[in-house]
Parts: C-alpha cells; structure tokens; sequence
C-alpha cells in the first residue's frame, strides 16, 4: 500500500492538482467578472441554474459503487453496470420530459434536463477509469473542460444575460465530458456495454442495494449544500440571492483542493484498504491546508474583494471561509467511511445536520437576512467534524486525538471571529510546519 500511495502523491497528486487549481482559478475569477458583467438578479437565476446542474451532478451514487463491484474481477461487469446507467438516463429522461410537457415546456429546460440525465452513464465510466488507474485523466480532463466552460461564460457574460446560451454551454460540456471518458474506457475495455441482464441478476441486486443507499446519502449531500441558497432564493430578493452566492461560491469553489487527495487516494484505499497512522496523517495535512487558505483569505479580503465588489459583504464572506477548515475534515474523512461502501453514517449524520439547521431557520423569530444564512451554513459543516468523531472511534483512533483537532478548530474559530486578522499569522506558520512535517510521513508511509 505505501508503494502505492507514494506514486499516487508523487504523480496523479501533481497532475490532478494543477488541473483542479486551474479550474479554480478560472471559476474564482469568473464569478465576479460575470456578475457584474450581468447583474446581481441576473447573476441570481443564473446561479440557480447552476446550483440545480451540479448539485445534482454530485449526487454521484453510482461512482463508488462501480469501483466496489468492479473488484469481482469479472470483465462483463462494467458492459452491465453501464447498460444500466444508460437505462436509467433514458428513462430519468422521459420522465423529465412529461414533467415539462405538463407544467413549463421550453428548449432550455431540455438542454438541462438532459445534461443532468447523461452525467449517469458517465459516472458509471468516472468510476471505471479510477479502479483501472485513470484517476489522473479522469479528473484532469473534467477539470480543464470546466475551466473551458467558466472562460466562455464570461465571454457571453458581455453581450447577453440569457439563460439559454449558458445553459447551452453545460449542454456541451456534458456530452463531451461523456465522449472523453468513453474513448479512453474503449482504450481498456472494447465490450462497454452488456445487456445480458438475466445472467447477472445477483450483481444486479447488489449493485441496487448499494446504490440505493450511495444515492440517498449524497442526495442527502446535495440538500445540506444548497439548502441556505434555496431559503434565500424562496425568502430573499434576487439581488440578495445574487450577492450572497458570488461571495460563498467564491470559498466554495476552493473546496475542491481537497477532493485531491481524495480522488487519488479513494481507488487504492478501496483495494487496499486505510491504516489509522495514514488516516491521522492525511486529516493533519487536509486541516493544515484549510486553516492555512482560511487564514490567507480573511488577513487579505480587505485587499481583493473590493476589486470585485462595490460594497462586498464580509461576514457572509468570512464565514464562507471559516467552514474551510471543517470541509477539509470532512472530504478526507469519507473516504474511510466509504472504503466498505456502507454510507449509512455519513448519510445520518448529514442528515441530523440539515434537520437541525432547518429546524433553526424555521423558528428563528427575526427578518431574514444573508448574514443570517452565513452563520447557519457555517453550523451545518460541524457535521464534518461529527463524522471525523465517528470514523476515528470506528477505526479505533482515542478521543484525546480527535479532542485535540477539535480544540485546535475552535481556537482558529474564536481569533478569527473576535479578534484582529493579524492575531492569525501564528496560525499561518504554524500549519505550514505542520503541514510540511506530516506531508512527509504520507509520502514515506
């Protein structure tokens, strides 16, 4: 296993890595070129739109599942799961479009409608490449097509604010993200499709009985990350929708600097399975680079926001920052817990979050406000640090371990919230050490 980590961390690291920051770069810009480029209510339906295309997206059920079932190591396998995925699409498909035709039929919604249906299939092909080792393509090759997508958007945002040519734009970039994936699965496996379904009625069963809970907990997933925005969407004004989103999405976007490690490391660790010194060590080094971009952001917003935003809200801001730290915890951490591929803890704690968090907004006796919805979003990621507490336990971690990364999270909390931005340059050398000290222990094993 430590032969293998070390040429994930020492080659797809890297790769996946740059690919990932150039996407974030580019998406980190676009967002207040476009929005002021269109407007703030503009921005807001826009958002929305995109809110509802990669949410959804993430709810990437049959990923995980195909890299669990594909260890059976027969080649028919892939050609079955596939042929289901497609039929699953095709139906979700129909489906969408009697709901259109009823209620509010129109071109654009198709165009969504089927960029959402054929990310299905290509999940199950996403999850192919990384049990065979194409964790690098695989993510490279989205991630530079979404920077292609953030570069054309701004150039429209010049000269329209239509929903149509945007949406148009994911239109593309779904159906040639499943092109890619296909051509480079063809490269390992000629037969990807197998509709011999009657001979495989067992792994069909277990396939439905994993997915279904793979599903349910990032459907879970998706709702606690939309949730504030559907509130002020349905509760706030559009112009309150649009500033709000600009600014969370602009830390959002960051988050996925920790889904490196995850996508390299996920595909071996299912093979191979985790140590609990590894798993200390990955949660250091995740932690450390979320204190230390939480850090950064709060000590220099001062400087850049407002050379995007007239008048940047900074509470909504900071808080979107703060919630680096948590995430960091937990994208690192569901990795262990979907090793087995049992995602019923991760999806009950995600669960007990969002129930609190709404049950919060509902009885909060005072007017809305995108403040408000900050601080209640920031809460909902303390899920994160639950999960870290119950994985930790499962793999037989102390308490006195997770006591001390918790103090360490609360103490960065309250200097950040009460105290002046220059109390946190400690915090920025210290994690880089601490950084820099544990990277080596995963490297070496």
């Amino acid at each position: 296993m430590d032969i293998l980590i070390e040429k994930s961390i020492t080659k797809d690291f890297i790769f996946i890595f740059l690919a990932i920051l150039f996407a974030s770069l580019t998406s980190f810009f676009s967002i207040p070129i476009i929005f002021n480029n269109i407007g703030s209510e503009a921005y807001g339906y826009l958002n929305f739109i995109f809110l509802l295309y990669f949410s959804v997206t993430s709810i990437d059920g049959s990923r995980p599942v195909v890299i669990h079932l594909l260890k059976e190591g027969d080649k028919n396998i892939f050609g079955i799961l596939h042929a289901v995925n497609i039929l699953t699409g095709i139906f979700l498909f129909c489906f969408g479009l009697l709901i259109c035709h009823l209620f509010s039929f129109s071109f654009d919604k198709i165009l969504l409608l089927f960029s959402v249906c054929i990310f299905i299939p290509t999940s199950a092909l996403w999850g192919f490449l990384e049990f065979h080792d194409r964790v690098n393509f695989a993510n490279s090759s989205r991630n530079y097509l979404l920077s292609i997508l953030y570069l054309l958007m701004i150039i429209i945002s010049y000269y329209t604010d239509v929903s149509l040519y945007y949406i148009f734009l994911i239109f593309i970039f779904s159906i040639l993200l499943y092109i890619l994936f296909l051509k480079e699965v063809l490269k390992i496996n000629k037969k990807v499709i197998n509709t011999n379904f009657f001979n495989y009625s067992s792994l069909l069963n277990t396939y439905v009985k994993k997915a279904i809970p793979s599903y349910g907990f990032y459907f879970i997933v998706f709702f606690i990350m939309t949730f504030d925005k559907l509130f002020i969407y349905y509760n706030l004004s559009l112009d309150a929708y649009g500033e709000y989103s600009s600014l969370r999405d602009l830390v959002v976007k960051l988050w996925v600097i920790f889904t490196i490690v995850r996508l390299v490391l996920y595909p071996i660790f299912v093979k191979t399975g985790i140590t609990s010194n590894n798993f200390q060590n990955i949660i250091k080094v995740a932690l450390s680079i979320g204190i230390i971009l939480s850090s950064l952001g709060i000590i220099l917003q001062k400087f850049y926001l407002p050379l995007f935003y007239n008048d940047p809200n900074y509470i909504v801001f900071t808080n979107s920052l703060l919630t680096l730290p948590l995430v960091s915890l937990g994208f690192i951490t569901i990795i262990g817990l979907n090793v087995d591929g049992n995602f019923n803890d991760q999806r009950n704690h995600y669960f007990l979050y969002l129930l609190i968090s709404i049950l919060i907004i509902v009885f909060y006796n005072q007017e809305y406000s995108i403040e408000f919805f900050s601080y209640i979003f920031l809460f909902s990621r303390f899920v994160d640090l639950h999960l870290l507490h119950t994985y930790s336990r499962k793999i037989g971690i102390s308490n006195y371990w997770f006591f001390k990364i918790a103090l360490q999270i609360f103490l960065f909390f309250l200097v950040s919230l009460y105290l002046n931005p220059i109390f946190l340059y400690p915090f920025l050398f210290f994690y880089t050490v601490f950084f820099i000290s544990n990277f080596k222990l995963i490297k070496t094993g």
